[in-house]
Parts: structure tokens; sequence; C-alpha cells
């Protein structure tokens, strides 16, 4: 991924663990990016990058969501789809995890 100033030259390359991204959201002031196997995590400030993932290299990150304090997260994991919401501090709520 670069960052462009707003002459579009390029001031930063950020490596994405693969080379596409699903989908992109600000969420608590920080860009995610549903990537495979890992959410991407981006501070604009500081350009540090953070991962996050649920421990299974199948897992593939889909669409990202924000409403309020929560993130929406859905994904494919063997072969099955499901959803989970994350707080800022990207912790699972545990009652909002479901597959279908």
């Amino acid at each position: 991924m670069y960052v462009l100033d707003q002459r579009g030259s390029v001031v930063k390359e950020i490596s994405l663990p693969t080379s596409f991204a699903r989908s992109m959201a600000v969420f608590h002031g920080r860009l995610v990016i549903a990537t495979k196997p890992r959410l991407t995590i981006v501070d604009p400030h500081s350009w540090r990058v953070a991962y996050w993932g649920m421990g299974q290299e199948e897992t593939q990150f889909d669409q990202l969501y924000v409403k309020g304090d929560t993130l929406w997260v859905s994904y494919v994991q063997r072969g099955k789809s499901g959803w989970l919401a994350l707080n800022d501090q990207f912790n699972i709520f545990p009652k909002e995890v479901s597959h279908f």
C-alpha cells in the first residue's frame, strides 16, 4: 500500500501480508484493512503497522463495517462464513460471534 502526498508522490510504502485489500475502514483513528489471514491495522500518525488475526492461516477476512464503538468483520474460514464484533482494543465481543 502506498501513502501519497497531495501531489501524488509516494511518501511511504506499507507492506501488506497479501497483494490485495478486500475492504478498508477507519476505526478509532486507525486504518483497518481486511487482508488474508490477518487484519492489517495502520496508525496514520506514526505509520506503525500492527496485525490482528484469529490464529488460523486459512482465515480470509472480507468486509469491514464500523458502527459506533464496534468494528464488524465478516470472514470465511474452512469453507464457512462468519462475522464477529471487535471493540476499540481489537478484542472480540464473545456473544457477537456467529457462524452461518
